[in-house]
């Protein structure tokens, strides 16, 4: 079977426990994978070449761009598609599908598409059980807004609070794909706190 026309670029530190979920369905659909990695001390990067994915080393110093920026910014495409994926994100049967058939379509140049969460081992179902991200575009058409100029590593070295811009038309994609996340309740609580003073030093010193 013929692998599509998309580059899948994966940000990592320290991802074994994640990783092989996230490949295995990639490894024989996407035409290219992309794991940029931030130096990890486990097997991260050995998963990544056993899935065929071509590993970028990334050390950030500060600033601007951050992990996913820097390779838009400086990699040679060979496809006329992205797609960002987080290690503990996990494409289905449908969602490709469904990708597969709107990388044709002629009047679209991104997609947000839906992330259905899954914490604590159980999918949820209330409140806010999913978020969409605009994370299917066109090569050359997309990329993290800056929002902060003056960062620091405080919030680590991958895009959090950024949001892709794609210079054209976007589209929605429905079919939800799985978001696993593996962190106890604790370490839950502590990242949202983390997340929460730095969206109000953004807010208050960024853009």
């Amino acid at each position: 079977m013929p692998k599509i026309d998309i580059t899948v670029i994966v940000p990592t530190r320290n991802e074994e426990k994640n990783l092989a979920y996230c490949l295995e369905p990639l490894s024989n659909w996407a035409s290219q994978i992309i794991v940029v990695d931030s130096n990890s001390r486990d097997r991260t990067g050995e998963i990544a070449k056993s899935f065929g994915a071509e590993v970028i080393l990334f050390t950030y110093k500060g600033g601007w761009p951050k992990k996913r920026q820097y390779v838009l910014d400086t990699y040679s495409f060979k496809t006329t598609w992205v797609l960002l994926l987080d290690a503990d994100e996990i494409l289905t049967p449908e969602s490709k599908q469904e990708i597969e058939t709107a990388i044709t379509q002629l009047n679209f140049d991104g997609y947000y598409l839906f992330f259905r969460m899954e914490f604590l081992g159980r999918m949820l179902v209330k409140s806010d059980p999913g978020l969409r991200k605009l994370s299917l575009f066109k090569v050359g058409k997309g990329g993290y807004e800056k929002r902060f100029q003056a960062q620091d590593a405080s919030m680590g070295d991958m895009e959090v609070h950024e949001h892709v811009i794609v210079n054209g038309n976007v589209g929605t994609l429905e079919k939800p794909i799985l978001h696993r996340n593996i962190n106890d309740l604790s370490r839950f609580i502590i990242k949202h706190d983390e997340y929460s003073n730095y969206e109000c030093r953004v807010h208050t010193e960024g853009a």
